[in-house]
């Protein structure tokens, strides 16, 4: 039960921290001469984090020392405030996603961390603003190799169509990037924002 408890809170920041690991490796191969590998470094962060979630969870239960629980209450406290931004996000499952049939913006061209900005902005939770200020913190150490590059794009567009939104649509929101980095990469589009159609 510790071990369910502990996936279902940490789900959101291992499924973001995973992609962040995901797109340094991508950049480290690139840089490297390699062929870059995407998927199968984030599925086996994923799947170390979530192991290392489920250890410290049987920890949090029966800790060898008494100070080892007291140091793993904050890093679960933390995760669960951002992981159940909203009381929508109060379920079993951290996403319903049935389709990524929904349309992406393109990615955005770099510019100024849009997350700093609406930091002191009203309107978010102590969860949401936990986020934003994970996502400012970590916004310039996105590499810009080509599939985090795109996610970055993607994302920023999709925060800025929704500044305000659940932890669950904002897992949305990264699956729908992820796959629209994939596809562009997939179909050989540079991963840069693409130019505007003439009217």
């Amino acid at each position: 039960m510790a071990g369910l408890l502990a996936w279902r809170i940490s789900y959101f920041p291992v499924l973001v921290f995973s992609g962040h690991l995901a797109s340094i490796g991508e950049w480290l191969l690139l840089g490297a001469g390699l062929p870059a590998v995407v998927y199968p470094t984030f599925l086996m962060a994923a799947a170390l984090l979530h192991a290392g979630a489920a250890l410290a969870a049987s920890f949090l239960v029966a800790p060898p020392f008494a100070l080892l629980r007291w140091a793993l209450i904050p890093p679960f406290l933390v995760a669960a405030l951002i992981s159940f931004g909203e009381a929508s996000d109060l379920t079993l499952l951290p996403d319903r996603n049935l389709t990524l049939s929904e349309p992406v913006p393109p990615p955005r061209p770099a510019r100024r961390n849009p997350y700093r900005r609406v930091l002191g902005a009203s309107g978010y939770t102590p969860g949401q603003r936990l986020l934003l200020l994970a996502a400012s913190l970590t916004y310039r150490t996105i590499p810009p190799s080509p599939w985090a590059s795109s996610v970055k794009g993607v994302l920023e567009g999709l925060f800025e169509e929704r500044p305000h939104a659940s932890t669950a649509e904002r897992v949305r929101e990264h699956y729908r990037a992820y796959h629209s980095a994939q596809s562009r990469i997939r179909a050989g589009r540079p991963a840069r924002h693409p130019p505007v159609p003439a009217a």
